[in-house]
């Protein structure tokens, strides 16, 4: 959780975020954010998820593996995703996860990478794989507990 706290302050930072609709990993409920901005967080099922207003969140959790199966996020609607702390030793699923960032991101869409500090080497390694796909790095900033790099997708190729 801090390393998405990290994310969100450095994307309010930045000046990055505006007003988009996102997707990533939730704890379930919903509240609001630091500025009070009402914030709705759901589990993400088989059943397709609504596309939201243009200026509305949304955080979605997703089985990437079922995800890239049976797609069930909107296609292409999501101007930025957060995967934070999510990279670590479970590389047999980044293809699927490739896959669900391939279908579900809309074209100049942010990615945000977040990961503690002791999993760096498995941030860079899928950091890699996205470059190669055809995201662009944006930036990158290292914490005392977190290393956040921003990606902007341009093209991704999920094979």
């Amino acid at each position: 959780r801090r390393a998405a706290r990290e994310a969100a302050r450095r994307l309010k930072a930045g000046g990055e975020a505006q007003e988009p609709t996102a997707a990533g990993a939730a704890d379930g409920g919903g509240g609001e954010d630091d500025e009070g901005h009402r914030v709705r967080e759901e589990e993400s099922t088989n059943a397709a998820v609504p596309a939201l207003p243009r200026g509305q969140c949304r955080a979605c959790a997703a089985d990437w593996l079922q995800e890239a199966r049976m797609p069930a996020l909107p296609a292409g609607e999501f101007d930025l995703v957060i995967v934070c702390d999510s990279l670590y030793d479970n590389k047999d699923s980044w293809d699927s996860l490739q896959v669900v960032l391939a279908n579900s991101l809309a074209p100049d869409a942010e990615l945000v990478l977040a990961s503690a500090t002791l999993r760096r080497p498995f941030l860079h390694e899928f950091t890699a794989r996205c470059e190669s796909a055809g995201f662009t790095r944006v930036s990158c900033e290292l914490t005392e507990h977190a290393e956040i790099v921003s990606l902007r997708f341009s093209h991704i190729d999920s094979s």
